[in-house]
């Protein structure tokens, strides 16, 4: 299994993030395979620059045509969302993960949010402001015990 590092212009780069874009149409110039993963990294054409922002993807399917390859994929994150792809838009609450800074220590764990919360520089918040959020995801449903 591979990982191939791709360049994403913004427009493609949110359909994707989204989930109404699950293929991509590339040159085959690469030894592309089925559970391959796929970096797309979004690049801002105007500025000619990498914008910071990525996600994975898994390749599920393969058509040749001609010198071109399509390819379906789905996301590898089990829904959970970096926030360095994007931020939740409506406020609600969220599973998360997060960082807390303490002294000289960083631990990594979860919690439950119920409003997202941004600093200046679009950087996901607790009300305390010494934890980070890195990735979130829906709230899970609840279990029903057995029917």
């Amino acid at each position: 299994m591979k990982t191939h590092s791709l360049k994403i212009f913004p427009g493609y780069f949110e359909s994707v993030v989204d989930g109404s874009k699950t293929f991509e149409v590339r040159l085959n110039d690469r030894d592309y395979k089925a559970e391959d993963r796929i970096v797309l990294n979004e690049y801002d054409l105007v500025n000619k620059r990498y914008t910071g922002r990525k996600t994975e993807r898994v390749i599920t399917y393969i058509e040749q045509i001609e010198k071109f390859v399509v390819l379906g994929m789905r996301a590898t994150t089990d829904g959970w969302i970096p926030c360095s792809e994007r931020l939740p838009k409506e406020e609600k609450q969220y599973e998360v993960t997060i960082r807390r800074k303490h002294e000289s220590f960083n631990r990594v764990g979860a919690r439950h949010f119920v409003k997202p919360s941004y600093s200046a520089r679009g950087v996901w918040l607790d009300s305390s402001l010494c934890e980070t959020v890195l990735a979130w995801r829906d709230m899970p449903k609840p279990w029903k015990g057995e029917e």
